[in-house]
């Protein structure tokens, strides 16, 4: 079924999603300058995002951005550059907004890094 929706209707629906994301989904410490995720990218190929206060464990929730020229991940090409975002925080946004969302967190994503993101999964390991 398919629905129709007015303009003002789909502009709602996009602040609804940006608002939560950055409410659930903002680094812990706030952003860095786009300048500065690009200088982090070109030093090593990846950006662990927490969304909070990490322990240094590596198993804080964090969103992990990767291209693929990352000698430490197996990125395929035609999928990068590449964001894994927590199983669950990936499914509870799934659950509120269905695939809605991920155009928008695209968006979300390089107005706050200056990043392109192609892909968005759900962290598997």
């Amino acid at each position: 079924m398919k629905y129709i929706i007015t303009e003002q209707q789909g502009e709602r629906v996009k602040d609804i999603i940006m608002s939560y994301l950055d409410s659930h989904l903002t680094p812990f410490d706030g952003w860095e300058t786009p300048k500065e995720y690009k200088k982090n990218l070109l030093e090593d190929d990846e950006i662990f995002l927490h969304i909070v206060e990490s322990e240094g464990s590596g198993d804080d929730p964090h969103m992990w951005y990767s291209v693929h020229t990352n000698p430490h991940a197996d990125v395929p090409k035609e999928i990068s550059p590449l964001i894994t975002l927590p199983s669950a925080v990936y499914e509870r946004i799934e659950g509120f907004f269905g695939n809605l969302w991920i155009p928008f967190f695209k968006e979300w994503f390089k107005k706050n890094t200056g990043l392109k993101v192609k892909t968005v999964e759900k962290q598997d390991w």
